[in-house]
């Protein structure tokens, strides 16, 4: 008899293929995206655009590859990582998809000030975000890097 929060070897495989595609078709649109909009990069949303696209592909990857760090355990299957490994994916799983989740914001920022912004206004959308758009770069790296950082360090990442 099985666990009884445990996955059976179909469900996990099928929840390991199911993540994988994904993850891959996620890898491929953001590299389309990002070849696209390096080659304008002149304006803010386009470097909003860039730095989102890359940002989802470091976490596309390690979402693609997480399973198999895991420490080795009846419940993981495929499984052949050990703590260390388990905690740096987690470190990355963090890092990565908080900054994905602080350029989604900032992208959202942008739209919504070029929405308030109307020709009859002096301050266009690149005037208002290009003022701040440092800080929005800055925090959506370091910050994410910062609770990634701690959370690794207080090893608050594990398989639980």
């Amino acid at each position: 008899m099985e666990d009884e929060g445990s996955l059976s070897m179909g469900q996990y495989a099928s929840l390991v293929i199911g993540m994988a595609i994904t993850s891959f078709l996620s890898i491929l649109g953001s590299v389309a995206v990002t070849r696209i909009a390096y080659l304008k990069l002149t304006s803010t949303y386009q470097r909003f655009l860039f730095m989102l696209s890359l940002t989802n592909i470091l976490n596309s990857i390690f979402l693609l590859f997480h399973q198999l760090v895991l420490p080795e355990s009846p419940n993981f299957y495929w499984a052949v990582g050990n703590a260390k490994s388990c905690s740096m994916a987690g470190f990355f799983l963090h890092f990565g998809s908080l900054s994905v989740a602080m350029y989604s914001c900032y992208l959202s920022a942008y739209f919504y000030f070029s929405i308030q912004s109307s020709p009859k206004r002096q301050k266009q959308p690149e005037d208002i975000i290009g003022f701040w758009e440092w800080c929005a770069h800055l925090s959506s790296l370091l910050l994410p890097g910062g609770i990634a950082v701690a959370a690794a360090v207080t090893s608050n990442i594990n398989v639980d």
